[in-house]
C-alpha cells in the first residue's frame, strides 16, 4: 500500500468524553475533519469575513457534541436554544473542542483579520 493510500484510508476520529455537571450528563466532544472545521469557520464569519461572536460557543457545540454512539446531539436549528444554556456548560464544551480541533485564540483573531 502506498503512503498516499495509507493516509487517505486512515480516518481516526478523536473524541473525548466530557462530564457536564450543569446538565448532569456525559457527552463526547469530537474532533472535526478539515472540511467540517472549514464549514464551521465559514459559519461564524459574516459577508465581510469578520468573526460573528454571537452564540460562538453554542455554534461550536452544535458541531462537536455527540452521544456515546457518535451521533450528533444537536443540529444547526438548535444554536439559539443551546445559547440559552449556562455559560459555564458551553465554556466546558468550547474549551475542549478548541483543544481537540487545534483551534487557538490566534486562529480566531486571524479569521477576524481576514
Amino acid at each position: 500500500m502506498s503512503l498516499k493510500d495509507t493516509i487517505l484510508q486512515t480516518r481516526p476520529r478523536k473524541a473525548q468524553k466530557l462530564h457536564v455537571p450543569e446538565w448532569d450528563v456525559d457527552v463526547y466532544v469530537h474532533a472535526m475533519t478539515s472540511a467540517e472545521k472549514e464549514a464551521w469557520e465559514d459559519s461564524i464569519t459574516d459577508r465581510k469575513g469578520r468573526v460573528r461572536k454571537k452564540n460562538l460557543r453554542a455554534d461550536l457545540a452544535v458541531e462537536v457534541l455527540r452521544d456515546a454512539d457518535g451521533n450528533r446531539i444537536f443540529d444547526r436549528d438548535d444554536v439559539e436554544l443551546l445559547a440559552e444554556q449556562p455559560a459555564s456548560a458551553l465554556s466546558r464544551v468550547y474549551d475542549l473542542a478548541m483543544k481537540l480541533n487545534g483551534v487557538t485564540a490566534d486562529d480566531v483573531d486571524e479569521l477576524e483579520e481576514n
